[in-house]
């Protein structure tokens, strides 16, 4: 279902917050924000400084000047209170191969909230051409996040830039080495099995996109990098929300939870090889 909200870069109006007792309005210690339609989408304390998603934006047009954007797609969630923008470089220097055919682009993924509780930042990640498939970054190293009591919170965002760009140049080589790892589909089967936090129900519904999606999507390869492709493939093109984006579902993040997984997941028949050598 789309967001009630025709953009993410509206006005947040803000207001103190009343509590009543006794039919007396006794005035809280916080706020709200409100968004265009009344609802109040966050509570905040007086000291919380509202950064507008016109502001982040801004910072990174700014940063961007000059080079290629191939995509950019906003995501809202249903009461506008989260939004995030995706952006595709399509300059060279944001450009690389994996085994030599497999087109893959730099992406930026910019994410602001009015919620009062989630930060404002941007994570550096990829972009594979031939599925449109979002990949997902390593969090602890290639995001800035920022609270919203921060100081200097653009200033931050802006001098932080290049420098995860630098730090993920070095993190694509992972890619590579995945692309020469076995991954059959029996070892993706297991790994699926072996998500405890999935139910039955759900093991099936992951397990039963992969034939489909290596069919439509994959390279005839067995590899790490392809099953690590179905994983984001379904997040992309498999995820549905009730209301707002499906990248705020639950089932998104779920997804990109597994993808990360999937990277430090060694295969069961590998394991087996090792305790019988050793």
């Amino acid at each position: 279902m789309e967001n009630r909200l025709a953009t993410p870069f509206f006005e947040v109006a803000r207001a103190p917050m009343y509590a009543v007792l006794n039919g007396q309005n006794i005035k809280s210690d916080t706020e709200a924000l409100i968004n265009p339609s009344g609802e109040i989408i966050g509570q905040v304390s007086k000291r919380y400084r509202v950064v507008s998603n016109d502001e982040v934006a801004n910072v990174f047009e700014e940063a961007l000047e000059g080079i290629q954007v191939l995509s950019l797609r906003d995501h809202i969630n249903n009461n506008g209170s989260s939004w995030k923008r995706e952006i595709v470089l399509d300059n060279d220097e944001y450009s690389w191969m994996v085994n030599g055919q497999d087109e893959c682009k730099m992406k930026l993924e910019i994410f602001n909230s009015y919620n009062g509780k989630m930060s404002v930042g941007f994570r550096v990640s990829g972009w594979r051409k031939v599925c449109s498939n979002g990949m997902f970054g390593w969090s602890n190293i290639l995001t800035e996040r920022l609270s919203h009591f921060s100081d200097g919170i653009v200033d931050s965002i802006r001098n932080s830039f290049n420098n995860k760009i630098g730090l993920f140049s070095e993190k694509i080589k992972i890619f590579e080495e995945w692309d020469e790892q076995t991954f059959t589909k029996k070892d993706y089967e297991d790994f699926i099995e072996s998500r405890d936090y999935l139910s039955d129900k759900m093991k099936e519904k992951y397990k039963g996109y992969y034939d489909p999606i290596m069919n439509k999507y994959g390279g005839n390869r067995e590899t790490k990098w392809e099953s690590y492709n179905v994983l984001t493939a379904i997040a992309q093109h498999y995820t549905r929300a009730r209301q707002g984006s499906y990248v705020f579902s639950a089932s998104y993040k779920r997804t990109e939870k597994m993808a990360l997984e999937l990277g430090e997941w060694t295969p069961i028949r590998e394991k087996s090889i090792a305790i019988s050598m050793s």
